[in-house]
């Protein structure tokens, strides 16, 4: 008995979540060696176009991570060198000497180790 698709008894269709329409997405599309969208970077990720997350395989394509964060939006929320999440305690604080003196020890250890 092939239970494939909408013959498992476990087939949600259109009322999967995201995560399991991205996984569907994953299985059912073929990942190019490139990002549809800068064909420059490997895809990392599979981005919803039109926001409406449809069982529509065509509705979804393979970005790199770095093309999917602005398609999102999310680029813009990104400090350079600060913890990430608008919830983060730290959030948009600058750091210590002592802080930075730590993270330059460390990156020179790294370096000595590799």
């Amino acid at each position: 008995m092939n239970r494939l698709s909408n013959n498992n008894p476990n087939w949600k269709g259109d009322k999967a979540t995201r995560q399991g329409q991205h996984k569907w997405i994953r299985a059912n599309k073929p990942k190019p060696k490139f990002c549809e969208c800068c064909k420059i970077n490997p895809p990392y990720d599979v981005a919803n176009i039109s926001q409406k997350y449809y069982r529509d395989i065509n509705d979804y394509e393979w970005l790199c991570r770095k093309c999917h964060m602005h398609k999102d939006g999310r680029i813009k929320n990104l400090k350079i060198g600060q913890p990430s999440g608008k919830n983060h305690p730290l959030y948009g604080k600058p750091r210590s000497d002592e802080v930075k003196r730590k993270i330059s020890e460390t990156k020179l250890r790294r370096k000595k180790n590799e």
